[in-house]
């Protein structure tokens, strides 16, 4: 079900583009509900550390792994395993904002172009444009949507 009837787009590119969106909204979920448990917990938090989960809530998804792999190695996670976590992260991190936020379009042979006006693109003179296939996107998604497990596994 095409939501623009001159979009070059099937219904399973809108099922494969929404499935990897889906996955970035559930990683930044469990972020947030690692970082919770790691301050012990919902009922078990202080009003100093909610107002810092209140403030962490507000930044960018970037800014809030960062600040919860800080939390991670201030309570006592292995350094290594906070870094190994941030790796598998780095790929979706580096796409969430143009597949979440681009204007896609089918271009045959099984690719996918988005093209995202991030910032800077101004100065540059044009907005960013990626070529994925399929597969491509799929393979981020289960990749995000395994690191979230990861946490869920983990922290609560």
């Amino acid at each position: 079900m095409s939501l623009d009837q001159d979009s070059s787009l099937l219904d399973e590119h809108y099922g494969i583009i929404g499935a990897t969106v889906v996955s970035f909204g559930y990683l930044e979920h469990e972020v947030m509900r690692a970082a919770i448990a790691l301050y012990g917990g919902p009922d078990d938090l202080t009003a100093e550390q909610e107002k810092t989960i209140e403030k962490f809530i507000e930044k960018p998804f970037g800014k809030r792994l960062e600040h919860f792999c800080e939390i991670a190695e201030e309570k006592g996670v292995d350094k290594g395993w906070v870094s190994d976590f941030q790796s598998k992260v780095a790929e979706g991190i580096k796409w969430r904002n143009l597949i979440c936020h681009a204007q896609w379009e089918y271009i045959g042979k099984g690719i996918l172009r988005g093209t995202f006006f991030s910032r800077g693109c101004v100065k540059r003179g044009h907005p960013d444009v990626v070529k994925l296939s399929k597969d491509d996107l799929i393979r981020i998604g289960k990749s995000t949507f395994d690191n979230a497990q990861l946490l869920a596994k983990t922290f609560i």
